[in-house]
């Protein structure tokens, strides 16, 4: 769940990247804001009642408009609004919410060595 709560990820899942490398690379040229806080590290964990929303530079807002257009927005846990161009993080991400092709009970069996 800690993956799922990365900063790259959660902007992918709200819609503004199509993959987690473009997601991160706009997180690292500084194009979000984690509330109202410039945030260039893509590991930055997100919590409960953080707002994300995006950096007040035309086209940078611009691009990120585009995006949501795609309708890439896939995650319960966020709550988005596009017109603002944020979103919300509404609760922590439960195991069902995991969109990495895991098998969690594999990976504590393995760290539980």
């Amino acid at each position: 769940m800690l993956c799922e709560r990365r900063l790259d990820n959660a902007v992918r899942r709200a819609g503004f990247a199509r993959t987690r490398a473009e997601a991160r690379q706009g997180i690292n040229h500084g194009h979000f804001r984690v509330n109202g806080r410039k945030v260039d590290v893509a590991s930055y964990l997100v919590r409960p009642g953080d707002t994300v929303s995006v950096a007040p530079r035309a086209n940078v807002q611009k691009h990120y408009r585009e995006r949501l257009t795609e309708g890439l927005h896939n995650a319960d846990w966020l709550l988005g609004d596009a017109d603002a161009l944020t979103f919300t993080v509404a609760r922590l991400p439960t195991e069902g919410d995991i969109s990495l092709p895991v098998e969690i009970q594999r990976v504590i069996e393995l760290l539980s060595k």
